[in-house]
């Protein structure tokens, strides 16, 4: 939504859906000049977008973020009433301010108005500076979007056990996604023991370890690796080692994702060219990556003598093929001769 004296809605959450190419939703903006009418801005975001009729679910999370360039001179709206509306509607609300508008004891207090606390705003000099910005903004998004009510409470009472599975000659491995709040992880059942692989950083809330998990040798050494396709919305892949003469694993290796939604991690490969029974490649699937022209990515890992998976290169689908998720499922071809 834009908003000068004038009010202009520019997509809604159904639009975002039905639209394969979302970035054409941005391009055809062009910016509209006059006054600044924020609280009557964010009276219409709250009542045309956060509900029912412009697209969102009613038991979703909800952020809004006011970027504005100059005080507001609203006669239509107060910001008593405006927030009033966004508090009663649970949105949860972000500022920026852009300018020397915002520069000032007067401007800050603005902002610290329209924000739902006061670490929710940010001033800055130019709309260039937006980009010094934007891990911050996001972060505060994330903060709100996942976990609620007692479901942290829960460590394995619904993990999902079983929603991924290896067996290799030496153990059973079930992916558990849903355990710790959702941080996941997964089991290594060896004969009668048993042994839970997981992080327990703050970041890997809602991280969905254990979404796919396989098995790679090196060097003697056993890896097992597993995807968290949703670790800070971007996924990443966990790469477990094995401790020598114990039933302990150490995590030797994090491979993020770079693209927020993409899934990365959602489906991963070990490949063995060689057939010598030494891992040489991981390939890490993307499905949800989105290009200009396609959908789904996949990344291939080199794995060198000592563990490590470095990148060298990437695959995709073929163009315009619209929502192709390429990459949802991988599997190695054997010894094709």
């Amino acid at each position: 939504m834009q908003f000068s004296h004038m009010i202009k809605k520019e997509f809604s959450f159904y639009d975002y859906k039905r639209e394969n190419r979302k970035e054409d939703l941005v391009d055809k903006i062009t910016q509209i000049k006059g006054n600044t009418f924020t609280p009557t801005a964010i009276k219409r975001a709250v009542q045309d977008l956060f509900g029912l009729r412009g697209g969102s679910r009613i038991d979703s999370s909800r952020a809004l973020v006011i970027v504005t360039d100059g005080k507001s001179n609203d006669i239509d709206t107060s910001f008593e009433e405006s927030v009033k509306i966004a508090e009663d509607e649970k949105v949860f609300r972000i500022a920026v301010g852009v300018g020397p508008d915002f520069q000032t004891a007067d401007g800050m207090k603005e902002l610290s108005v329209i924000a739902s606390k006061g670490d929710n705003v940010f001033s800055i000099l130019n709309y260039e500076a937006l980009g010094t910005i934007e891990d911050k903004l996001q972060n505060k998004i994330f903060s709100i979007e996942g976990t609620k009510g007692n479901s942290s409470l829960f460590e394995r009472e619904i993990g999902q056990e079983g929603f991924s599975c290896l067996l290799t000659s030496e153990a059973v491995v079930l992916g558990s996604v849903g355990a710790f709040g959702w941080r996941g992880g997964a089991i290594v059942y060896h004969g009668k023991r048993e042994t839970f692989l997981n992080l327990t950083d703050s970041d890997s809330r809602d991280s969905y370890l254990g979404y796919s998990i396989q098995s790679a040798k090196r060097s003697g050494n056993i890896y097992y690796i597993s995807g968290a396709p949703r670790y800070r919305h971007r996924g990443q892949v966990v790469v477990f080692r094995t401790r020598s003469l114990s039933n302990s694993w150490d995590v030797v290796q994090r491979i993020p994702g770079d693209q927020i939604g993409a899934n990365f991690g959602a489906e991963i490969s070990v490949l063995d060219l060689t057939g010598d029974g030494t891992s040489d490649l991981l390939l890490i699937a993307a499905p949800m990556f989105s290009a200009e022209d396609r959908e789904g990515r996949v990344y291939v890992f080199r794995m060198s003598d000592k563990g490590a998976f470095t990148a060298a290169t990437t695959l995709s689908g073929s163009p315009l093929r619209g929502q192709a998720r390429f990459g949802s499922a991988l599997a190695p071809l054997g010894d094709l001769d």
